[in-house]
């Protein structure tokens, strides 16, 4: 017996160092390209490592069904989501700045995007980014914060082939974009308005928006725990069944403004395409509070 139970033991030792080795053998091998966005500086400004690099930040990237694909950053200099656009194993090139010429909304008023951006190819290849946008008075003293989509038809070249609407102006935070065929549904934070998850979706790849259900609304002791105490994640619409998902960050129920303990991770589900009505907890994670 004792022979056996040794024969054993060194068959399992065998196996496992063979699978520790091939494990090791099967490590992902990366290799990186820099992307720059072609912006000509002030008199007198320069930057590094190339004096026409706008610096960038929290990038988002889409696949199309057509291969595809969308690359943005978010500009530190001037103020502008940058975006390059290419095909699956290529490199991307500039495609341009996606949000310099935003819509004015009201009298004395200017629109600066950059805030947050997120992107998205559709079935017909149309190239969507949602772009958190800061909206100004002439007196720079007062500020408030809006969601625009950048609509690219599949064959631009440039912005300037390229349209953008309004979805909010206010007060939001941090858009998501996902889309199902002809339909596209953009998720943002009301930061004004008791940080309701607000939807807006599209059934015309884009062109018109219409507003659709929240997963925060009419839901008991969810809604307590997530008003003034909430945080979104991103948006995902699953290709071959069209529900359509979103995930957020809740707290508990609370006697006044404003908590940020997010202690529970819940995904909201709509089944129908439509709106966010049907709500599943994924998971909940407990912490102390503080």
């Amino acid at each position: 017996m004792q022979k056996r139970l040794a024969i054993v033991s060194a068959i399992v030792v065998m196996a496992a160092t063979t699978m520790l080795s091939s494990t090791a053998g099967a490590a992902t091998a990366f290799s990186n390209t820099p992307l720059f966005a072609t912006w000509t500086p002030p008199p007198g400004l320069t930057t590094s490592p190339l004096s026409n690099s706008s610096g960038d930040s929290e990038p988002a990237i889409a696949f199309g069904q057509d291969g595809s694909m969308a690359v943005d950053g978010l500009g530190w200099l001037p103020f502008q989501v940058n975006l390059w656009k290419g095909t699956f194993g290529s490199t991307p090139a500039y495609f341009g700045a996606m949000d310099t010429n935003l819509p004015i909304q009201g009298q004395g008023r200017l629109n600066f995007g950059d805030d947050d951006a997120d992107v998205e190819i559709t079935a017909a290849g149309t190239t969507l980014l949602a772009d958190l946008d800061v909206i100004v008075n002439a007196g720079f003293n007062n500020a408030q914060l809006g969601v625009s989509v950048t609509r690219c038809p599949a064959g631009s070249t440039g912005p300037a082939d390229c349209t953008t609407s309004l979805l909010d102006t206010a007060g939001t935070d941090r858009p998501w974009i996902t889309s199902s065929g002809s339909d596209v549904w953009v998720a943002f934070h009301d930061a004004q308005n008791s940080t309701i998850i607000r939807v807006k979706k599209s059934t015309n790849d884009g062109r018109t928006w219409k507003s659709s259900g929240s997963p925060l609304t009419g839901l008991g002791r969810v809604t307590g725990g997530s008003t003034f105490n909430s945080d979104l994640g991103p948006i995902v619409a699953d290709p071959t069944t069209g529900y359509v998902y979103e995930s957020f960050a809740s707290g508990e129920p609370i006697t006044k403004c404003c908590s940020a303990n997010h202690n529970n991770i819940y995904v909201a589900r709509s089944t129908d395409g439509g709106p966010i009505t049907r709500h599943r907890s994924s998971s909940t994670r407990r912490r102390s509070p503080g």
